[in-house]
């Protein structure tokens, strides 16, 4: 990850609702944020700002941001509230949308990014930082004036960096090791009947099927132990006995209920099962899927 924030006095630990998406392990913080974030400004995205009350922000650095290694760093883009129009165009790839009331801001971008936005109005700015990768975010507001009302929007910085790998969601499948299918095949259709499942007969390294027809890796008899290779971006789902295998002597013709298997249950990919002839290897796995990352809601 690229260092972007510079000074680390407080962590600041904002709950994005997201799928999985890289993160930016740096935090925005300075001498000059209060420690306590304003709650009540928080964003739609569930983002709560830092409020900086202790000087004018027209820049990225004055937040302590470093520009030699972002990829934007604009100045203020004023906002004019009779017309609400801002003065000079947003940064490439940003969009941003002003309420009715001049006083809620949304941004989008084109690219997901990690970074901050300067929300400045009256004396003081509020600082949404966004430590996870997103492409959006509404509910901005300025910080409140001294009557307890929320400023006018003065203007926006925005410092942000792209984000160097998509977001990703996780997709759940049952997988089976083997390449016998057992299953009757109807004569009308030439199709396997009945519930999908594969058998490995212990003879040099075969397929491990995910969903009935996607290779999730290979499963292999390595003299008693049966060894277990997942694919690139499969991993065994994050429950009880992801494993489970039966060992078998005569071949079984009816989908096994892995349940009831009682050779082994656990989460090793490595496993002395002893000599079989056949073997029904299930799996609950997981694949790792990228996603466009989410506009914060």
């Amino acid at each position: 990850m690229k260092t972007i924030f510079k000074s680390l006095l407080f962590t600041a630990v904002l709950a994005l609702v997201m799928t999985g998406c890289n993160k930016n392990d740096n935090y925005l913080t300075d001498v000059n944020l209060k420690s306590t974030y304003a709650d009540w400004a928080k964003s739609t995205g569930n983002i709560i700002p830092w409020l900086y009350n202790t000087g004018n922000v027209n820049s990225c650095e004055d937040i302590n941001y470093d520009c030699s290694e972002a990829d934007i760093c604009s100045g203020p883009i004023n906002f004019d509230a009779e017309t609400g129009m801002f003065d000079v165009a947003f940064p490439e790839g940003i969009t941003v949308t002003m309420s009715a009331d001049g006083k809620y801001v949304t941004w989008a971008s084109d690219r997901p990014v990690t970074g901050a936005v300067v929300v400045k109005g009256g004396t003081d700015s509020h600082i949404y930082e966004y430590t996870e990768c997103t492409s959006g975010d509404a509910g901005l507001v300025s910080p409140k004036n001294n009557g307890g009302q929320i400023s006018t929007l003065s203007h926006l910085v925005f410092c942000f960096t792209y984000c160097e790998e998509l977001c990703y969601d996780w997709r759940s499948e049952t997988a089976w090791g083997g390449d016998l299918d057992p299953r009757a095949i109807n004569p009308k259709n030439k199709k396997p009947e009945g519930a999908w499942f594969f058998i490995y007969d212990g003879d040099g390294a075969e397929t491990l099927w995910a969903g009935q027809n996607e290779i999730a890796g290979t499963v292999e008899l390595i003299g008693s132990d049966l060894v277990i290779t997942l694919a690139e971006d499969w991993y065994l789902q994050d429950v009880d006995e992801p494993v489970k295998i039966e060992g078998y002597e005569e071949y079984p013709v009816v989908r096994p209920a892995a349940g009831l298997f009682a050779t082994y249950k656990g989460d090793a990919l490595s496993i002395p099962v002893g000599k079989y002839n056949f073997y029904a290897i299930h799996l609950d796995v997981m694949k790792k899927i990228n996603v466009p990352c989410p506009v914060l809601e």
